[in-house]
């Protein structure tokens, strides 16, 4: 099966972006299909929603060099069905 990517952003806070984010995520587990969060936000809120802490994060695979590559980042989750790349509040000195 061909993977589908979804993006949800919003250059506005508080609009519901982790929300939707989580909710479209726990639906598609619930239904059987493999889920990965990518949490690009600074705050990584869905990432301490998911309890997503691993070794490397989203910043180390972006602008780390060699400190991680994608496929070490991803962790499982404390949610059933989801795996995820946590978030790095790093990613708030290159945003814009």
């Amino acid at each position: 099966m061909t993977p589908t990517v979804t993006a949800i952003g919003n250059r506005k806070g508080g609009v519901g972006k982790t929300s939707v984010t989580l909710g479209l995520a726990m639906g598609l587990a619930l239904i059987g299909r493999r889920v990965l969060v990518v949490d690009l936000d600074p705050q990584s809120n869905a990432t301490t929603a998911l309890e997503a802490e691993g070794e490397f994060d989203i910043f180390d695979v972006l602008y780390g060099g060699e400190a991680g590559t994608l496929g070490q980042a991803i962790v499982s989750t404390s949610w059933a069905g989801v795996d995820a790349v946590s978030g790095s509040e790093s990613l708030s000195r290159i945003e814009s």
